[in-house]
């Protein structure tokens, strides 16, 4: 089943309609809307749970406005206005939520200030932050903490790699791009537990670490939380993944390891949204349209990531990844208002520019490859 999103007059977007696929990708110029459609998207599937962990972390309110810089952060209160129509499957989103509910929910969200989760070493807790952060910033946090208080997310002291956690391929993938031998462990210092990078000669601590690293690894965590050890494909009621800009900080070649991470979600059964600005990560959603558009066989796709031959469960993986659905969104200002314009197709020889141009990410290189061809043609 396909599930629709619209917004109209919420925040900058004037009319928004996403119709989400296995994988829908959010691309478009910084303050576009990228981010408050997944968080709306995030109140539309778990508006009761939002309430009830506020609540319960002893926030409260008595106005829509109130709610909304809550939720949505700092600045957000007016955002929302009586012209704002948000519906999700065609049911109307209201904001407070209509009623309030507990225990976990159904959406899983990684946002893209995730680095504030482990900036000191080990989770904040959800009420750790200051009153105007988001309300994804703090449960992504808190639900990074549970993880690591409840044992489920260790090996011992060792955080990666971990044998009985993602296929030897992509850890291998994962070390290659971000760890480079090291491996990442909980140490005590003294009373307290916190992460460190581990290699041969040296310990290495939160602010030692490289800015791919504090991006990728609280990243690495969220995935861990959605990757459960055992037999379980999912974890609890979990049905959605947003991932805001997964690519943030990140080398090609890391990007390339957190694709197969989003293909391992697709494979369990994850609904997963994505925003970008990334040409690498829309690389690989366009070549996946092109192998399932010609029929490829499955090992085309671990030609894609120069992957060596496949064992069977990855084999598998790719099989059934060519067989969901991959929907790519553009937004984009249209005078003082921001609209999205559905560009799954990616074509590079469609018509409209937004196609074209990937959502204007592939634009420059289209241009310069142009200036230098001419170049090289008028030597000639």
């Amino acid at each position: 089943m396909h599930h629709t999103l619209r917004a109209r007059r919420f925040a900058q977007v004037s009319d928004a309609t996403i119709q989400f696929g296995d994988l829908t990708v959010l691309v478009g110029p910084q303050a576009t809307g990228k981010s408050v459609l997944l968080q709306l998207l995030k109140l539309a599937v778990d508006g009761g749970r939002i309430a009830g962990t506020l609540k319960e972390n002893g926030f409260a309110w008595s106005s829509r406005e109130d709610f909304c810089g809550v939720y949505f952060g700092e600045g957000m209160s007016q955002a929302w206005t009586d012209k704002t129509v948000v519906t999700f499957d065609g049911r109307r989103v209201s904001v407070p939520p209509g009623k309030t509910q507990y225990g976990p929910g159904r959406l899983f969200y990684i946002p893209a200030h995730r680095t504030l989760s482990v900036a000191e070493g080990w989770p904040l807790g959800f009420r750790s932050y200051k009153p105007d952060t988001p309300f994804v910033v703090r449960d992504f946090s808190e639900q990074l903490l549970q993880l690591l208080t409840t044992k489920r997310g260790i090996e011992g002291d060792v955080v990666f790699p971990q044998k009985r956690r993602l296929k030897r391929q992509f850890r291998d993938l994962i070390d290659q791009a971000v760890f480079h031998g090291g491996h990442l462990k909980l140490l005590s210092d003294g009373p307290r537990r916190q992460f460190k990078l581990v290699y041969p000669n040296a310990e290495m601590a939160y602010m030692a670490w490289t800015a791919g690293q504090r991006e990728f690894i609280p990243l690495l965590l969220g995935i861990y939380y959605l990757v459960p050890l055992g037999q379980a494909r999912t974890a609890g009621e979990i049905e959605w993944v947003v991932i805001e800009e997964p690519e943030m900080g990140l080398h090609v070649k890391a990007i390339q390891a957190v694709m197969l991470l989003i293909l391992e979600l697709l494979d369990r059964g994850y609904k997963v949204a994505i925003s970008t600005h990334s040409e690498a990560i829309l690389q690989v959603v366009w070549a996946i349209q092109e192998l399932k558009a010609t029929d490829a066989p499955p090992a085309s796709l671990w030609k894609v990531f120069d992957l060596e031959s496949a064992r069977w469960d990855v084999g598998r993986l790719a099989e059934r990844c060519l067989d969901r659905s991959y929907r790519v969104f553009f937004l984009d200002y249209e005078g003082e208002a921001v609209t999205a314009t559905d560009i799954s197709r990616l074509d590079p020889g469609a018509e409209r520019e937004a196609e074209k141009t990937w959502g204007q990410l592939s634009g420059l290189s289209e241009r310069v490859n142009a200036i230098v061809a001419a170049l090289n043609a008028d030597r000639e």
